[in-house]
C-alpha cells in the first residue's frame, strides 16, 4: 500500500505536491510517452512526474504516521477530487485503505462465504475517525459510481455496523449532511419531495396533479443534481393514475410515469430538458431496474421530449452519443417508435446511425430498414444536397 515512500529522496516532491493539492494551485498533467510506455495522469513537481494516485496514497500514509484525523483527510480528499475527479486514482487507494484498516484486521472470509468477524476481542479498538472516513469512502462510491458502487458501499456499511458503530444507520436515515436541507426536502400543498444521498433515493409524491406541481418537482430535481447528488439513483414517483410513454417494451418505471405526464404541458419542456442534461451521465443508471432494462438517468425525459416534437432532436442526439449501449438497449425501442411517428426523415436517419454506432446488435425490425435508409440517404443528398455530416 505505502511502497511509494520507500524512496526517501522523493519525499520532498510528494510533500510539495500534497500542499499544492490543498492550495489548488497545481494542474493534472500527463507523463512523457516512451516506447512501450503509455502516458498516465500525473502531477509535475520540479521536473518530476508523480502519478496522481500515489499522491493520495502518500497523504494517507503521512496522516497515519502523524495521527489519523478524519477532518484532515476529508479536506484533502475533497481537494484531490476537485482537481482529478473520480476514477481509479481515488477508487484504488480507498479500496486498499479499507482492506488495511477495516477488513483485514477485524474480518476473515471462509471459502464462498461472506466476511465474518474474527473471534475474540479486537487487538485494537477502532476510533471514530476511522469509522467516519470509511463511511466517507462508502458515500463516495454511491455518489460517483453506478449500482456496483452502491454494492461496495453496502459492504463497507455492513462491516462498520458489525464493528459496533451506529453511523451507517444514521447516515441511511438522514443522509450524509453534505447537501443543504432545503435542497434535500421540499413540501407544500401540492407536492412532497425528499432525497437521501446515502441511499441514492429520490421520492416525489403529488397531492394534486397540476402543472404547478410538476414544475415544482422538476425544479427540485434540477437543484438536487446541481448540488452533486449521486449520478445513479432510485426514482420513486407516486400518483393516482398511471400513464407511460407510448413505447413498446420500455420499462414501466416511475421515471417513465413521471415524464409521460409532465410532457403534456409545453411550458415545462424547457425544464424537462434542463433535468435531462443534468441527469445524463455515461455509465450511470436508474437503480430501480430489477428484471427490467437498464436506463441512464434522463432517459425518459429525453424520450418524452423526442416523441413530442422533432425540435428536441439535438437533445436526443446528445443522449445517444453518451448512453452506455453495452448495458442498455431501451434506446432501440424509442427509435422504432420515433420512426413510426415521423417516418424516415433525415433526422430519424441520424438517430438510426447513432444507435448503429453505439449498439453491437440492433433489433431485427430496425435492421430491416437498412436498405430503405441507404436509399433515403442517396435521395436526400441528391435532392436537398445535404452534407454527409447532416445525415
Amino acid at each position: 500500500f505505502y511502497d511509494i515512500i520507500l524512496i526517501p529522496s522523493l519525499e520532498e516532491y510528494f510533500t510539495i505536491c500534497c500542499e499544492s493539492v490543498l492550495q489548488q494551485n497545481i494542474l493534472v498533467s500527463r507523463t512523457r510517452e516512451g516506447a512501450g510506455y503509455p502516458s498516465y495522469q500525473c502531477f509535475k513537481i520540479k521536473g518530476k512526474e508523480i502519478f496522481i494516485n500515489d499522491i493520495l496514497k502518500y497523504y494517507l500514509f503521512r496522516l497515519e504516521n502523524e495521527g489519523f484525523c478524519y477532518t484532515k483527510i476529508k479536506i484533502f480528499a475533497d481537494a484531490f477530487y476537485k482537481l482529478c475527479g473520480w476514477g481509479f486514482h481515488m477508487h484504488h487507494p480507498f479500496q486498499l485503505w479499507i482492506k488495511k484498516f477495516i477488513q483485514n484486521p477485524y474480518f476473515f472470509q471462509q471459502q464462498n462465504s461472506f466476511w465474518l468477524l474474527k473471534p475474540g476481542e479486537p487487538k485494537q479498538p477502532i476510533t471514530e475517525d476511522y469509522f467516519l472516513f470509511a463511511c466517507y469512502i462508502a458515500i463516495s462510491h454511491i455518489k460517483h459510481e453506478s449500482s456496483q458502487g452502491k454494492h461496495i458501499a453496502n459492504q463497507i456499511f455492513s462491516m462498520i455496523t458489525r464493528l459496533g458503530s451506529d453511523l451507517p444507520n444514521e447516515l441511511q436515515k438522514h443522509g450524509s449532511g453534505s447537501l443543504p436541507e432545503e435542497i434535500m426536502y421540499y413540501q407544500d400543498s401540492l407536492v412532497s419531495c425528499k432525497a437521501n444521498d446515502v441511499l441514492a433515493e429520490i421520492t416525489i409524491i403529488f397531492k394534486e396533479e397540476k402543472e404547478e406541481a410538476f414544475c415544482k418537482a422538476l425544479l427540485f430535481l434540477c437543484q438536487l443534481l446541481k448540488y452533486g447528488f449521486p449520478s445513479s439513483y432510485t426514482f420513486t414517483f407516486k400518483s393516482r393514475k398511471l400513464k407511460f410513454l407510448p413505447i413498446s417494451n420500455l420499462p414501466k418505471k416511475d421515471a417513465n410515469h413521471f415524464f409521460a405526464k409532465a410532457v403534456q404541458w409545453p411550458s415545462l419542456h424547457e425544464q424537462i430538458e434542463k433535468y435531462a442534461r443534468l441527469a445524463m451521465k455515461e455509465s450511470a443508471f436508474y437503480n430501480d431496474r430489477e428484471n427490467e432494462g437498464s436506463a441512464m438517468p434522463g432517459t425518459f425525459a429525453v424520450f418524452a421530449l423526442g416523441l413530442e416534437d422533432e425540435k428536441h432532436h439535438k437533445l436526443v442526439c446528445d443522449y445517444l452519443k453518451i448512453c452506455d449501449a453495452e448495458n442498455q438497449t431501451v434506446q432501440a425501442y424509442f427509435l422504432w417508435t420515433y420512426i413510426q411517428k415521423y417516418r424516415l426523415t433525415h433526422k430519424a436517419i441520424e438517430l438510426y446511425d447513432l444507435c448503429t454506432n453505439n449498439m453491437s446488435l440492433l433489433p431485427r425490425k430496425l435492421l430491416t430498414l437498412r436498405r430503405e435508409i441507404k436509399e433515403r440517404k442517396t435521395f436526400y443528398k441528391s435532392v436537398f444536397k445535404y452534407k454527409p455530416d447532416d445525415l
